[in-house]
This record gives C-alpha cells, structure tokens and sequence, in this order.
C-alpha cells in the first residue's frame, strides 16, 4: 500500500508541474552534451596532439635535432641518414670491418656510445703503449670497433628474421641483442637493443627510461616483452589518428614507403609522445 500510495504522489507531482518547468527542463537537456558529444571531442583532441607528435617526429626525421648545452647547440644526425647508415650496413652477407665502422658512427650519433666503451670491452682505462692522448684514442675507437664485428653480424641476421614483425619475433630480437651487448661490452642495454634494430627500420618499440615512465612501469629493470605490451597497448588506441597524419604531413622527399612503412613512422611518433609525457612525469 505504501509504495502505492507514493508511486500515485510521484505521477500526481509530475502531472502538476507547471508546463514552462517542463519545457526549460527540456531544452536544457537537449543542450548539455551526451556522452556521443564528449566521446567526439575527445577524439579530435587526440587526433590533434597525434598530429603534432607526427609533426615534431618529421622534425626530426628530416633534420635532425639540436640539443642546448655547453653554451652551444649540438646538430644530431637526422633519422632519415642513421636508417640509410644502418640499412647500407646489414646489406652485406658478412661482417667487415667497414661496416662496423658504420655502426661506431651510428652509435655515436644516435647518443648511445656509453655503453660502447674500450674499457667496457676489456681495454684498461689507460694504455700505457699510447705516446699521447690522440694515439690513444685511435687505439681505443680501433678495439671498440673490432668488439662490435659481432654486433655487425647480429644486426644482419635481425634484419632478415624481422621482415615480418610479430611480437615473438621482436622480444627474441632486443633480447638476443641485448644479450650479445651484455656479453661483448659487459651492460645489457635494452635502449640501444631497441635502438638499433628500430634503426634499420624494423618496427620496433624502442625502449626508453621516460617512455617507461610514461607507461608506468616505474621499476628500473622491466623485461622487454613486459614494456612492448604496454607500449602496443598504448599505441593501438592512437594508430589510426597517427597513419592519418603521416599521409596528411609526410612528402615524397621524405621517402617514407622507401626506406621505412608509414607504420614505422607513426610508432616513432608515439615514441615522442611518451617521452615527453616520461619527461613531464620526471620533474
């Protein structure tokens, strides 16, 4: 009885309600924005700042970057260049040494030459058979580059084994490489790994301390297997806005078909975004 009685008050209530009430309450519903609206809005904000992420990436592709320090700008070699370089490397059937000569290059311009020391490869810090500190440097670039012969010949295999990308494929290839670096140069590195591979323009994720950071995998020592499917996740939900970009923004000069799929460029593209968004995250 009771909930009669109320369920008779509520329409009593309702029928009694002055018509202009009625009316207002209508119109502001059709003005205030479903949730289709918002959904929307939300897409086109995305599909800019994708854009713009595509667009800082191009920067970068065609001309390099500058880094401010010392009172100075430091050029970077565009990314454009290092794929040629890397690509030039692995085309032969062995490995010389000319090509590991090529890769000293490319580690040294894409900022990773750290990891790739004389010390780290057995050579004492100081060699004592050097008459001055330029003979020395060019013993311990020689004893770098020799070290990296097998890299030369990781990386000619890498590429024949990725031209079909699967995520099995991909982890097997940083982490076979990752453990070819640890062996020869004593530091497993996922970052170069990644680094190197992605540079000869297989479609690889490349593994960065702000992307993970980004990506929220706040522990120093993720596996990369653990990253790539949260970095693919991330990606996945923005991959349509970047493709869409790429054929708005590239050229034909940029040779993007050529030396690398349009699918490559857009994964750089949400590399930058992480970085930034790491980069934030770290301050």
């Amino acid at each position: 009885m009771k909930r009669s009685s109320a369920a008779q008050r509520s329409a009593a209530s309702s029928d009694e309600e002055p018509l202009t009430t009625k009316a207002q309450r209508r119109a502001k519903s059709h003005a205030s924005p479903t949730k289709a609206q918002h959904l929307a809005e939300s897409d086109l904000v995305d599909a800019v700042t994708c854009a713009s992420d595509l667009q800082e990436y191009l920067e970068r592709w065609r001309n390099g970057e500058k880094t401010r320090g010392g009172g100075s700008d430091k050029e970077h070699t565009t990314d454009m260049i290092l794929v040629q370089m890397m690509q030039t490397l692995v085309k032969a059937k062995v490995a010389e040494t000319a090509q590991a000569e090529a890769l000293h290059s490319v580690v040294i311009c894409y900022g990773v030459g750290r990891c790739f020391s004389a010390s780290n490869c057995g050579m004492p810090k100081t060699n004592s058979g050097a008459t001055n500190r330029a003979e020395e440097v060019k013993v311990r670039r020689a004893k770098v580059i020799q070290c990296m012969l097998p890299m030369v010949q990781h990386l000619q295999q890498g590429a024949r084994v990725l031209e079909r990308t699967d995520d099995e494929r991909v982890v097997a290839a940083v982490d076979g490489f990752a453990d070819l670096i640890e062996a020869t140069f004593q530091k497993r590195n996922l970052s170069a790994a990644s680094k190197l591979l992605c540079m000869l323009g297989l479609e690889v994720p490349i593994y960065d301390s702000l992307a993970r950071k980004a990506l929220g995998l706040n522990q120093p020592n993720v596996k990369y297997s653990e990253y790539l499917a949260k970095w693919t996740s991330s990606y996945e939900a923005r991959r349509t806005s970047y493709l869409a970009a790429v054929r708005s923004q590239s050229t034909e000069e940029d040779r993007i078909g050529d030396l690398v799929s349009a699918e490559w460029v857009a994964m750089r593209a949400h590399d930058m975004r992480l970085m930034r968004l790491g980069y934030t995250k770290a301050k």
